[in-house]
């Protein structure tokens, strides 16, 4: 047989191959699958900090994630079948140093191969936090992670959650919380609005939906930041040990009706369930359309 001929019969095995389905062209542009990817930092992954009392220790406690809590939120609209999958990087933002830095870790790398069809992203407080990153590198930065989502996954849908305001507790505002001042938060916001707008580099996506995040915990009657923590409050938060909870346990054994001082930068329980509850809801929207 000749090279034409084989180049012929090759050309007609593969169409036929098409048609009944056992190659299939088009897989590399195949649909998103059926997930909800979270890229987050220390709130999503459920590190914040506590003070035992006003002048006591400080230290790391683990609490719900935010994964746990939309697939909750999910449930309840339905969406049982749309799996969460926390891509979070604990203390990891878009401008910091090599070992945080989020768009260098594997959790990213992991939320790019996933091509979930829906994907949450930020915001990311370190940013804002260590008072060194400027708005317009956070924006660079958040299209940068826009773009690699993006070109793994053209269909998804991509939320991004701007920075709320936060109520950072004085054992905070010399370390984790020294760049929280209602001046950089607002800077970042405007910038990230001026870059979700119509014509901007994130907002001319489609496929990219800016959200509002203050506007999700308005009328709230409890604080959607870590406040003072009683000992119930507290239990109800808990996800899993760290060693921190020895001394939490301890300080509310001598102390039963003491409070714990939140740091007032990550979420709160109800804050937390707030948030998810409003993504599951504009999640379940969209599956309509």
């Amino acid at each position: 047989m000749s090279s034409v001929s084989r180049t012929r019969l090759l050309a007609v095995i593969l169409a036929l191959s098409s048609v009944v389905g056992l190659v299939n062209p088009a897989r590399a542009e195949s649909g998103p699958n059926p997930c909800v990817g979270i890229a987050s930092d220390s709130n999503g992954y459920g590190h914040v900090t506590f003070q035992l009392g006003p002048e006591g220790d400080v230290g790391i406690i683990y609490v719900r994630p935010l994964w746990l809590i939309l697939q909750e939120e999910l449930r309840k609209v339905g969406l049982s079948d749309l799996k969460v999958i926390d891509r979070s990087l604990s203390a990891g933002g878009l401008t910091s140093s090599e070992e945080t830095n989020y768009l260098k870790s594997i959790p990213y790398g992991n939320l790019t191969n996933d091509r979930c069809k829906f994907v949450i992203v930020g915001p990311f407080l370190p940013d804002v936090a260590a008072g060194k990153a400027q708005p317009a590198q956070y924006t660079g930065q958040l299209l940068r992670l826009v773009n690699g989502l993006l070109d793994k996954s053209a269909n998804s849908t991509i939320f991004i959650l701007n920075f709320y305001e936060t109520h950072r507790a004085e054992f905070t505002e010399h370390n984790a919380g020294v760049g929280l001042t209602p001046e950089r938060i607002r800077a970042f916001n405007a910038q990230i609005a001026l870059t979700c707008r119509p014509d901007g580099a994130i907002g001319r996506y489609p496929q990219v939906l800016c959200a509002d995040t203050q506007t999700f915990f308005e009328g709230m009657d409890t604080p959607y930041v870590l406040a003072e923590t009683t000992q119930a409050q507290y239990e109800a938060l808990v996800y899993r040990q760290t060693a921190f909870m020895t001394r939490v346990d301890s300080f509310f054994q001598a102390n039963p009706n003491g409070v714990l001082i939140g740091d007032g930068i990550h979420l709160s329980l109800a804050g937390r369930e707030r948030l998810m509850q409003r993504m599951a809801e504009w999640i379940s929207r969209l599956m309509l359309i």
